[in-house]
Parts: structure tokens; C-alpha cells; sequence
């Protein structure tokens, strides 16, 4: 089976032009981006007043930030937040679920915009783009079983390792931009690592996923749209297993209580941007971000331990 990079690429310098050459609804956007920043400064401001400490504001302006580096540039949510609540003073196991479940949310609103925007087309189902994403989610869920089970039998110092290792590698990765011919095989295999990754860690999904998609020929925006959709249906069956071999407990409800309203309007927003952004010139810097607080976890790890 031959690989057809998607068509329609778009140079920053056109202002948000879709695949088939028409002009985006700037109003649309302006509007959605206005509300967005409006209502995320009114919820941390009512958080605030209600929970009287800056820690459930913070993770609601936080988990905006994320969402719309992470749907604007396909990766960033996990792999940020979970090092960050580390070091904040989360615990991995509570952490993980709800950074699953909030991003998971996020996505399926970012999905519909990239699909509106053109970033990605998910309709035509004989098309790459969903046939790459089947393939993505159908061997990314392999992994993802191993890693719930292992996340949750291995002590805790030693997952905490794992995300820090592993955060500086996929910002690594991001930074190389390696270069690779298109085939199924290899898709298989990245997608089963990065499934595992995204389980254990909540984070590295984008990362690679966007990274191989790109090495492989696939176009950023194309890359950009399927990270984002195939990242709803891995972190939602993550954390259903989660569920399954755990209960919830209060620190993860809270959590995902903080974070996703911030994360959900978030993705208002990222769609819209990539488009309009020089995506490859701010990888760099995204992955230099990535791989400092990547090594901050290791720092921190081994200082308390």
C-alpha cells in the first residue's frame, strides 16, 4: 500500500487558508479567541474566589496553555503537565488519569475544529488520514494495556524516572527532525510505543506521533490533526482501564475538575493557529521547553530520593 502525503499544505505567510484555497472565517476566529481568553480569566478569577488559594486557578490557566500549544501544535498537553504536577507534588498514579481524561476531553473539541479547519480530513474513510489513524489507535491500545498495568505495579520512583527520561527524549526527538521513508510496519511500531508511552506517562503521544508522522513525509498539518484525534480515543481507553483496575480517588477528581475547563476552551482556540503559525520554526523552541522540564523531574527525583 502506497503512501500519498495529504494535499494542500499552507505557508504561514497566506493568513489561515484551507486546503481548497478559500479564506478562513477570521471573524469566526477572532470571535471564538476573544471568548475564550474572556472566559478562562472569569473562571480562574471565580476559582479563586471560592477555593480561596492560587492552586485551582493556576491548573485552570494551565491546562489552557497546554490545550492550545497541544491542538495547536499536536503535542505538548501529557508531556508538559505531567512532569510540571510532579514537581508541583501530585502523585504519578493520580496524575496520569486526569491528565488523560482532561486532554481526552480538550481533543474531541479541537478534532471537530481541525476537521472544520481543513487541517485534517477524517470523512473520506478510504483516505490516509483515516487510514493512518486506525492504525495508530488499533496498535496504540496494545500498548496502552501494558502500560496501565505496569504504572500501577512498579513503585513509584521508578515510573517517575521513566517520565523524566522519557520527556527529554521525545523533546529530543522534536529537535532532530529525523527523516524516514513512509511504511506501515514502522507506523505499527511507533504507534504501540507511544500508546505504552501515553499510559504510563500521560505524556509523549504528540511528540512522537507528530515527529514520525513528519519523518515519514506526512504534512504538518495533516500530522498535526491526526495526533489530536487519535490522542482522544488512546487517552479515553487509558483511562477507562484506569478506572477499571482502580477507583477514583478524590486528588483525581480534583484535578480533573481544575484542569479540563481550562483545557476544553484551550482547544477553542490551538485549531485555529496552526494554520496560521510557523509550525516549524516554534518546534524548536517547543522541544527545548519539553527537554527542560523533562530534566527538571530527573533533578528533582533524585534530590528528594
Amino acid at each position: 500500500m502506497s503512501f500519498i502525503p495529504a494535499k494542500g499544505e499552507i505557508s504561514p505567510a497566506q493568513g489561515g487558508l484551507t486546503s481548497d484555497g478559500s479564506v478562513l472565517d477570521r471573524r469566526f476566529l477572532r470571535i471564538v479567541e476573544i471568548a475564550a481568553f474572556v472566559a478562562i480569566g472569569s473562571i480562574a478569577i471565580i476559582a479563586y474566589h471560592f477555593e480561596g488559594s492560587f492552586l485551582v486557578p493556576f491548573l485552570v490557566i494551565f491546562g489552557f496553555a497546554l490545550a492550545i500549544v497541544d491542538t495547536a501544535f499536536g503535542l505538548g498537553y501529557g508531556t508538559l503537565a505531567t512532569p510540571v504536577l510532579l514537581i508541583v507534588g501530585f502523585h504519578s498514579v493520580a496524575i496520569v488519569p486526569s491528565v488523560l481524561i482532561s486532554q481526552g476531553l480538550a481533543a474531541c473539541f479541537a478534532t471537530a475544529l481541525h476537521i472544520r479547519y481543513r487541517n485534517v480530513n477524517l470523512t473520506d474513510l478510504k483516505g490516509n488520514d483515516v487510514k493512518i489513524s486506525v492504525a495508530v489507535i488499533a496498535f496504540g491500545i496494545i500498548g496502552v494495556g501494558a502500560a496501565v498495568y505496569l504504572a500501577i505495579s512498579l513503585p513509584p520512583l521508578y515510573v517517575k524516572v521513566y517520565i523524566g527520561v522519557l520527556v527529554v527524549a521525545v523533546g529530543l526527538l522534536v529537535l532532530a527532525k529525523p527523516r524516514t521513508s513512509f511504511s506501515w510496519p514502522k507506523l505499527y511500531a511507533i504507534s504501540a510505543v507511544n500508546g505504552f508511552d501515553k499510559a504510563i506517562s500521560g505524556g509523549g503521544f504528540g511528540p512522537v506521533a507528530v515527529g514520525g508522522l513528519l519523518s515519514m513525509g506526512q504534512r504538518i498539518r495533516n500530522s498535526v490533526g491526526i495526533a489530536v484525534f487519535t490522542v482522544t480515543v488512546i487517552n479515553f481507553a487509558a483511562a477507562i482501564l484506569y478506572l477499571l483496575v482502580e477507583h477514583i480517588t478524590p486528588i483525581e477528581v480534583y484535578l480533573i475538575v481544575s484542569l479540563a475547563p481550562g483545557a476544553v476552551i484551550g482547544a477553542l482556540v490551538g485549531p485555529g493557529l496552526t494554520g496560521r503559525l510557523n509550525t516549524k520554526s516554534h518546534m524548536g523552541g517547543l522541544a527545548c521547553a519539553i527537554i527542560a522540564v523533562g530534566a527538571l523531574v530527573l533533578v528533582t527525583t533524585f534530590v528528594s530520593f
